[in-house]
């Protein structure tokens, strides 16, 4: 593992300690329902997060794909990032609706969908930003060194 993959393990790291405690934060004090915009950032840092975590697993770890193409870089991080995206979904679908009972199931369907698409949207988004800048600060650096 050279230095550049150990910075991207332990800024994975320290992303999900933040996101974690912010979670923890928003949860307990209500914020997801009195701050109507928080969980735009915290689904975009969530991608963030994903993503960096895939590069890492792909950089340092496994390297079941070839980090050097960018296409198979950028469709396999979307996937993961879209996959853990969908989890959180059913996580939160089963939280507000089942445990809490936040909402209603049919009270509101089309604000229901809505905002699983645009939660969905903000996760991709922050991971396509995540796994482009990774790329060229990693690989593209690496190729470069390498000529």
């Amino acid at each position: 593992m050279d230095k550049r993959s150990g910075v991207l393990g332990w800024n994975a790291v320290g992303l999900i300690g933040v996101i974690a405690l912010l979670h923890a934060l928003a949860t307990l004090y209500g914020w997801y329902y009195t701050i109507r915009w928080f969980d735009i950032p915290m689904h975009v840092a969530g991608g963030v997060w994903v993503a960096l975590w895939f590069a890492y697993d792909i950089v340092s770890r496994r390297r079941w794909i070839d980090g050097r193409r960018f296409m198979p870089f950028l469709v396999f991080g979307i996937a993961t990032v879209a996959l853990v995206g969908i989890v959180w979904e059913f996580y939160e679908f089963f939280l507000d609706i089942i445990v809490l009972k936040s909402y209603a199931l049919n009270a509101a369907p089309g604000y229901l969908h809505f905002d699983t698409l645009k939660d969905l949207f903000d996760d991709i988004l922050g991971g396509v930003i995540a796994l482009c800048l990774t790329w060229f600060w990693f690989f593209r650096g690496r190729l470069e060194g390498a000529e």
